[in-house]
């Protein structure tokens, strides 16, 4: 269920969102009082690709999965939306569906702003409007290294960055290292533009140079400063 916004102390923790960057915080509040907010449970879907596009979204708080469906129909993993990154800008672009589809990972609370009011607001805060548009090429920029990635990189390059991107997203600090639990090896392969068989080769030789340690699925990486050196 959507909220509608409250003016108590958000707009300080969405003050270092790159939409938000240089605004006063009247103007943060002016935008947020056009946008409704909802919290969404793990594993719940924020849109799916093909829907309708008629809202922007702003994560506050969480993790999201931003996944598209393949040709052969399968979902694959293409990033992660971190806290005050946006999703669903192709409604501002006035493109007519979702070009992919988002999944809460964690507990979420995601600003959403109509596309007539985003639009509104656009025009009457230009700065807003400045900061989305650099968002948004950020955004291209991601995708245009994803793609060389895929297309020029070496397999155990592709996983070492792979392995950096999902440690920083689900990983978990522990005494031992990072932590990334079992269901790593198929988000790995998403990411690296693979499968789980060529996943599993490649960190057996990361465990041989002692960058890391596997087990049933589960990860533990020691030193991602090594995989920093060549990733």
């Amino acid at each position: 269920m959507e909220a509608k916004s409250s003016r108590s102390d958000v707009a300080a923790v969405l003050k270092a969102s790159r939409v938000f960057k240089g605004l006063s915080e009247g103007c943060i509040h002016k935008i947020l009082d056009k946008a409704t907010y909802r919290d969404y449970a793990p594993q719940e879907w924020v849109y799916r690709q093909g829907e309708p596009a008629r809202r922007f979204f702003l994560l506050e708080s969480g993790l999201v999965a931003l996944s598209e469906v393949t040709t052969s129909g399968n979902e694959t993993l293409v990033r992660f939306i971190y806290p005050g990154d946006t999703m669903g800008c192709v409604a501002i672009a006035e493109i007519d569906h979702q070009v992919a589809s988002a999944q809460a990972l964690q507990a979420c609370r995601i600003w959403i702003w109509s596309r007539e009011a985003a639009l509104k607001l656009l025009h009457e805060v230009p700065i807003a409007a400045v900061n989305l548009i650099s968002a948004m090429i950020w955004d291209y920029y991601h995708y245009y290294q994803q793609v060389r990635r895929l297309r020029t990189d070496p397999l155990e390059r592709r996983i070492e960055w792979s392995l950096l991107e999902l440690s920083r997203a689900l990983g978990e600090s522990t005494a031992e290292g990072t932590v990334i639990e079992a269901g790593g090896y198929r988000q790995l392969a998403e990411l690296a533009g693979t499968n789980i068989y060529s996943v599993s080769r490649e960190l057996s030789k990361l465990e041989h140079r002692g960058i890391l340690r596997k087990s049933r699925g589960r990860i533990v990486l020691f030193a991602p400063e090594q995989l920093l050196k060549s990733a």
